[in-house]
């Protein structure tokens, strides 16, 4: 056991020394002057029953520096009063259109709405989200500028209580080694809360985007793309991060992590399974040094000693990254999120293989 846990150990700190490396790797991008040239975009919005967040992600929109673009939102059979709140923006808004969905399911709405993109690039987010007002005019020069084949933005948890600190550290820790792993090269996450590529892009990868998987077309857009060796790009700048919403409690959390982890199992690209394994490793290993150390003193120390390791190198990343996305309010819980972590990772991955989730209100069976 002592062995095994200062290996992992040791894989893990590399893993995030990486990370570092290639967070500070990644130039801040510098908006260049506003320009009548650049390219349109096609935002697409996935939503089913939504009624609640649309309106501040309507008023975003509204909001956009730049307003060279066309919004799809595609309809996934909603029962609220979605579609009203829709109509409303697109009777004010000629660049507005609505996509209700003949199948089922956020792939499918996607796929749907990018049939009908008439813009070379493909802006995605969620119908949850609030978009920055330079947002989307930084997109439109980027891909003018560096022609990238996906480029992935930043996204943050908006923040109300500790619960939703908590959930908001977790989740920029994924951000944080997203946009490190691009730095270095070697790209492993994504968030379709903040995504763009060229339509044509899309369309050569369409067919080979896991149907079977409820989600993840960003996942596997990414792993498609990067096996193909196309330009992958993160877009670190300060007021660009899309503003999402964390689950209301326990159980959507639970759900909605479990959705995440079910798709890791249709990955293909080793360094993403190369990460992940380490991920779990370390954290099952940690926990059954801690069982073990209830039993035995010897293991205490070891225990102590690898948490504080890992506490160190994490914190290396978290801390700029963090600071430099506005979210400074997070920094003191690090430590306590580093103390659920494990046994939240161990905990969903384990569940994700043997049961159901649900999503939307819907069961979703493994």
């Amino acid at each position: 056991m002592t062995i095994t846990l200062i290996f992992f150990t040791v894989i893990y700190c590399i893993i995030i020394a990486i990370f570092i490396v290639g967070w500070y790797a990644i130039p801040i991008y510098k908006r260049p002057a506003k320009s009548n040239h650049l390219p349109a975009l096609s935002v697409i919005i996935c939503c089913r029953n939504e009624a609640e967040n649309l309106p501040a992600l309507i008023a975003s929109l509204k909001a956009q520096s730049f307003q060279n673009f066309e919004v799809i939102f595609a309809n996934d059979h909603s029962t609220d009063n979605s579609m009203e709140i829709l109509e409303n923006f697109r009777q004010i808004q000629p660049n507005v259109h609505i996509v209700n969905c003949v199948g089922t399911g956020k792939k499918n709405a996607q796929r749907e709405a990018i049939a009908v993109a008439t813009n070379s690039i493909v802006f995605c987010c969620d119908a949850d989200c609030i978009l920055p007002k330079q947002l989307l005019e930084t997109v439109a020069a980027y891909h003018n500028e560096h022609r990238p084949d996906l480029l992935i933005g930043g996204v943050k948890y908006e923040q109300k209580n500790s619960f939703h600190a908590i959930q908001a550290c977790e989740f920029g820790s994924l951000v944080a080694s997203a946009a490190g792993s691009c730095g270095t090269k070697m790209p492993i996450l994504c968030n379709g809360a903040n995504l763009s590529f060229p339509v044509e892009i899309w369309r050569k990868y369409a067919q080979n985007l896991h149907l079977e998987a409820t989600s993840g077309d960003d996942m596997f857009l990414l792993q498609n793309i990067k096996r193909n060796n196309g330009k992958i790009a993160f877009l670190k700048t300060e007021d660009t991060f899309v503003t999402t919403q964390p689950t209301k409690n326990l159980s959507d959390f639970f759900n909605q992590r479990k959705r995440w982890s079910a798709k890791t199992t249709l990955y293909d690209d080793w360094q993403s399974i190369f990460v992940a394994i380490t991920v779990f490793g370390w954290c099952l290993v940690w926990l059954c040094a801690v069982i073990m150390a209830i039993f035995s003193d010897k293991f205490g120390l070891l225990v102590a000693i690898c948490w504080g390791i890992k506490l160190l190198f994490d914190s290396a990343l978290l801390v700029p990254f963090f600071l430099f996305s506005g979210q400074k309010q997070i920094l003191p819980y690090i430590i306590p999120t580093a103390l659920i972590y494990p046994p939240y990772i161990v905990y969903t991955a384990l569940s994700s293989l043997f049961s159901s989730f649900v999503w939307k209100g819907k069961i979703t069976k493994r």
